[in-house]
C-alpha cells in the first residue's frame, strides 16, 4: 500500500517534471542544474520552475525593452502602427494615428472599417477600396497603397499605408492584418510643388517662341520646346 501511494504521489510529478523540461526546451532554454537521482522530485520540480521563471523573466524583458525603442523610434518618425480583426470588423490604431489627424489627445483609437474610410479623400476611395477587397479574399498578402485623409481641422494629409495579412482561419481566408500609415504630406507637397514648377517652365519656354532644350550628364535630351519643329525639323515628342 505504501509503495502504491509513493507511486500515486509522484507520477505526476515525473510527468510535470519532463513536461516542463520539454516547454523550456521548445523556447529555446537549457535546463542546467544537475539532479541526483536520490534527490526528491518535489526539489528537482522546484528547481525547474526556479529556472524557467528566471529565463522567462529575463525574456520579457529583453521583450519590453525592445518594444520600448521601437516605440520611442515610431514616435519620432509619425508613423503610425495599426491592426484589423477582420471577423469583429474591429481596427486598432496606436496614439500617433491621433495625432497625424490632429487631435489634442494622443489616445489608442478603437473603431471600425467603415468609419476609416469616412475619413479618405473621394478621389482615393477606389484605390484603397481595391487593396482592402483583394486582400479580404485572399488574393493578395499585403498591400502598399498612398491615400488622403481629413484631419480634425478638415485639411487633407497624404498617408503611406502599408499592410500584411497576419493571421488566417482554417480555410486559408485572412482573420487579421497589420500594417503602418505614414505620414507623407510633406513629400507629396514637395512633389506638387516639383510638378508645377516644371510645368510652369514648360508654359514660358513655349511661349516665348524660342528654342530651348535640356540635356542630361549622358547628352540625351530631356526637353525641347515646341519651337523645335521649326528649328531642328522634328517634333518635341
Amino acid at each position: 500500500l505504501a509503495w502504491w501511494a509513493a507511486y500515486r504521489f509522484t507520477l505526476p510529478i515525473l510527468r510535470l517534471s519532463r513536461s516542463m523540461r520539454e516547454m523550456a526546451a521548445r523556447h529555446g532554454i537549457t535546463l542546467s542544474f544537475k539532479a541526483e537521482h536520490t534527490r526528491n522530485e518535489v526539489v528537482q520540480l522546484d528547481e525547474i520552475f526556479t529556472q524557467v521563471d528566471h529565463e522567462m523573466s529575463n525574456l520579457l524583458d529583453g521583450i519590453s525593452k525592445s518594444t520600448q525603442r521601437l516605440k520611442i523610434a515610431l514616435d519620432g518618425s509619425q508613423i503610425s502602427v495599426w491592426e484589423i480583426d477582420l471577423r469583429a470588423n474591429e481596427v486598432w490604431l496606436d496614439a500617433t494615428w491621433a495625432m497625424l489627424l490632429g487631435h489634442p489627445a494622443a489616445v489608442e483609437t478603437r473603431t471600425t472599417s467603415t468609419e476609416l474610410l469616412s475619413l479618405l479623400h473621394p478621389a482615393d476611395l477606389p484605390n484603397v477600396m481595391a487593396a482592402a477587397m483583394q486582400t479580404r479574399k485572399g488574393e493578395i498578402e499585403s498591400y502598399i497603397v498612398e491615400h488622403r485623409v481629413k484631419t480634425a481641422q478638415g485639411e487633407w494629409l497624404w498617408i503611406l499605408s502599408r499592410g500584411r495579412v497576419i493571421e488566417h482561419d482554417a480555410n486559408g481566408l485572412p482573420t487579421r492584418v497589420s500594417g503602418t500609415n505614414t505620414n507623407i504630406n510633406q513629400h507629396k507637397l514637395a512633389e506638387a510643388a516639383l510638378q508645377y514648377s516644371e510645368q510652369r517652365f514648360r508654359d514660358v519656354s513655349d511661349a516665348s517662341g524660342e528654342y530651348v532644350w535640356e540635356i542630361d550628364a549622358n547628352l540625351v535630351y530631356t526637353y525641347v520646346s515646341r519651337q523645335s519643329a521649326a528649328v531642328k525639323g522634328y517634333s518635341p515628342e
